[in-house]
């Protein structure tokens, strides 16, 4: 694969998870009601626009920070660490004001990075 190629592919795996998180915030919507998901602060619409926006800007880091994840196992997890995070910081702003949030906020981030490292290893042993 070209490194255009790789970039772009990235952006649409990115996406891909912007739209699973997307799906499952609109089922639990649909089955619990919105107040489920708004008492983090956020409506429902700003929420799958974190989602989207998060997986495109994580994917096009990935993508960007690639020929570092092929070095070493290290790095690939230090590049999957980083790719949830665009999604983290948009939230931990949109969401600063509610003071209850902010301890599930960083386990939240904490959780998504480790298992971020995880899949950057996982993904240079099997697929780069």
């Amino acid at each position: 694969m070209t490194r255009k190629e790789q970039l772009y592919t990235s952006i649409l795996v990115g996406l891909g998870y912007g739209l699973v998180f997307t799906a499952w915030i609109l089922i639990l919507a649909v089955l619990r009601g919105s107040s489920s998901i708004t008492r983090f602060g956020v409506g429902v619409p700003v929420l799958i626009g974190l989602y989207i926006g998060g997986g495109l800007v994580g994917g096009t880091l990935v993508g960007l920070l690639l020929p570092l994840a092929r070095r070493n196992s290290i790095l690939a997890a230090l590049v999957g660490w980083l790719a949830p995070f665009p999604f983290f910081v948009a939230f931990g702003l949109i969401t600063a004001s509610v003071d209850e949030t902010a301890w599930e906020s960083v386990g939240l981030a904490a959780t998504a990075s480790v298992i971020g490292a995880v899949l950057g290893v996982w993904i240079r042993r099997d697929y780069v």
